[in-house]
Order: C-alpha cells, then sequence, then structure tokens
C-alpha cells in the first residue's frame, strides 16, 4: 500500500480502522444457514403443500433477520458517517452494502453505483429470498437516491432481469461481457 497519495497527502497517517464483527450477527447468520439450506432443499423436492407452512415461516424468519442486519449496517454507517468517517462496506454478501446505501439515502444524498459483477442481481424475491445477493441491486434501485446503477461485467442474467433493463432505461445502464467482448473483437477499446 502506498504511504503517500497526491489527494491524501501521508494517507497512513490518517488511521484506518475495522469494526469488529458483531457476535450477534454472525451467532445468527451460523443458526440461519441451515433454515436457508432447508428451504431451498423443500423447493427443490417439490415437496407437498404441506410444507407450504413451514417453509413460508422459515423464509419469512430469514428475511426479517437479513433486515434486522441491513439496519444495523445502516445504523453503523450513519453513526460513522456523523462523525466525518470515510466508510468502506467488505465481506458478507452483495445484500450487506444495502445498510450502507440507505443511510446515504437517508442523509438526503443522491448517487450512482458502480456495480461490477458477472450477474445484473436484479431478482425479485430469488426463491422467496428478499435479501437474497440476487435482489441486491432491485432493493437499490427501490431506493430514491439512487439515480443510475452501472453494471459492467456482467456475463448471467435472466429474462425478467433483461427486461427490467427496458423498463428503467433512464436508471440502469450495462456493460455485459459479451459487448465488452464484442466490442473489443472489433478494435473498440
Amino acid at each position: 500500500v502506498p504511504l503517500w497519495d497526491e489527494v491524501q497527502g501521508h494517507i497512513w497517517q490518517m488511521g484506518i480502522a475495522m469494526l469488529d464483527i458483531a457476535e450477534d450477527l454472525q451467532d445468527e447468520c451460523n443458526r440461519l444457514r441451515p433454515l436457508a439450506q432447508l428451504a431451498v432443499q423443500f423447493q427443490e423436492a417439490d415437496e407437498e403443500s404441506s410444507s407450504d407452512e413451514f417453509l413460508r415461516s422459515q423464509l419469512d424468519h430469514i428475511n426479517e433477520q437479513c433486515q434486522e442486519m441491513i439496519n444495523q449496517v445502516k445504523t453503523e454507517t450513519a453513526s460513522l458517517l456523523e462523525q466525518g468517517k470515510k466508510v468502506i462496506v467488505l465481506g458478507g454478501d452483495n445484500s450487506t452494502a444495502l445498510g450502507y446505501l440507505r443511510a446515504l439515502v437517508a442523509r438526503g444524498e443522491s448517487f450512482g453505483i458502480l456495480h461490477l459483477d458477472a450477474h445484473k442481481n436484479l431478482q425479485d424475491s430469488p426463491q422467496g429470498f428478499d435479501y437474497s445477493p440476487a435482489a441486491s441491486m432491485r432493493k437499490a434501485l427501490d431506493m430514491d437516491g439512487i439515480e443510475k446503477i452501472v453494471q459492467v461485467g456482467v456475463r448471467s442474467f435472466q429474462e425478467g432481469e433483461y427486461q427490467l433493463y427496458s423498463e428503467e432505461k433512464d436508471r440502469l445502464i450495462g456493460f455485459t461481457d459479451r459487448t465488452l467482448q464484442q466490442n473489443k473483437f472489433e478494435g473498440g477499446t
């Protein structure tokens, strides 16, 4: 890591900190993972309708706990931003950053997202998981302060995600891997 930056100067003197991993979130994650796997197994096995109530209750609980995690990230991010700190969210899945985005929107900020990923992540509650990584950019798109999402490198997506580009053409811009490779083949940069 360079110790000097033309904008920030001696960045090593600014201090970098990392919050401790919230043990309650880690414990809840460990507890919910088998429930999520069970919910997926029920769906894949197409179990009798008697399992529908059980499945729905598991999905509801998992979605509530994911919402709680996102709220906790939002609260911690908002606190750090109020202190003038620069915040970076690392780790977790794509949905973890939703708390950060919500904190920015709550401050009245308006911004765009540069989304580098192999997937569009614009699905609406895949397999009943409202906060699946595959739904993270769809959730971001629903936030008022997010003006534009530019996606780069996408190579895999579903038909509904593709159609959403037509519906949200002013807010969604995509550079798929195929388009980038074709452009390069044709001599573009």
